[in-house]
């Protein structure tokens, strides 16, 4: 995340200083709210004063935004000190979640079937509870289980929570490069536990040699005594998963409710369904 309000309160500030304004490129402030140039070392006009408790500072960028007043609904993103929407999907951006995924939310999920409407309902109920336990996402391929942790993380976000985004293979291999990249594994795992939560993408599908099950059970032991919130999705069971490591299932077996997606691949459903249109078009 960019640095602390103030930081960025600072930088707002040194920019209006030296602005490039008709004023010329002398050091002078604007106001905050309506630009009207003053005199350095002020940062109000007179007339905007009174609206300087509503000021805040985005907690993605140094931009700045005041609280709608008399009655009139916050917009939801400044509700969460983001200073718009745009802004909000760069700060997704910025999780590490794919480009491919960021358009994803629950509202377009598309449950299709009894079982994943009935998963639906139970991830949107948890996204909304105390969090107190994490996600374990168990199902095979195209199941949905990706598209359910990008609405997840979009749903964490609108409630001011932070945090990141990674798959469990590109994980391992920023690890296995960490020599070569003069990284540490500690530093690794504290960049990717820095917020509130952590999305965990295709657990079990990077190559069990020693070393990645020492970074795996490094990445979930860190977010268990940490206490961060795990959603995590694999094709492995947990029973699987502990003939790999029993320690990393013993951990999630704690810390998250298990969803099991049992339903066929959603992918070649659709693929299916596309030749069989293509050979109607061809009679």
């Amino acid at each position: 995340m960019p640095g602390s309000p103030s930081d960025r309160l600072d930088a707002l500030r040194l920019k209006k200083a030296f602005c490039k304004c008709d004023r010329g490129p002398s050091y002078h402030g604007h106001c905050l709210r309506c630009d009207t140039v003053l005199e350095h070392g002020r940062e109000w006009c007179q007339d905007c004063e009174p609206f300087r408790p509503y000021l805040r500072i985005c907690k993605n960028c140094p931009s700045h935004f005041l609280l709608s007043t008399n009655g009139v609904p916050t917009p939801w993103c400044q509700s969460i000190g983001i200073c718009s929407e745009e802004c909000f999907e760069r700060l997704l951006t910025r999780s590490g979640l794919p480009a491919r995924y960021q358009t994803l939310s629950l509202d377009n999920f598309n449950a299709y079937l009894p079982s994943l409407r009935k998963n639906l309902r139970f991830v949107r109920n948890w996204a909304q509870g105390d969090l107190n336990t994490g996600l374990f996402l168990m199902g095979g391929t195209g199941t949905g289980k990706s598209h359910i942790e990008a609405g997840l993380m979009r749903e964490l976000y609108k409630r001011g929570l932070t945090g990141s985004f990674c798959k469990a293979r590109d994980f391992t291999f920023r690890c296995q490069s960490s020599f070569r990249n003069e990284e540490s594994i500690a530093e690794i795992v504290a960049e990717h536990l820095d917020g509130r939560f952590l999305v965990v993408d295709d657990l079990g599908s990077e190559k069990p040699t020693e070393f990645v099950r020492q970074c795996i059970v490094h990445l979930v032991d860190e977010a268990y005594t940490d206490q961060r919130i795990l959603v995590v999705s694999s094709n492995a069971t947990l029973d699987t998963i502990e003939h790999i490591d029993p320690r990393i299932a013993s951990r999630l077996a704690e810390m998250c409710h298990v969803v099991e997606f049992n339903e066929p691949d959603y992918r070649l459903r659709i693929a299916r369904d596309r030749r069989l249109r293509r050979g109607q078009r061809r009679r």
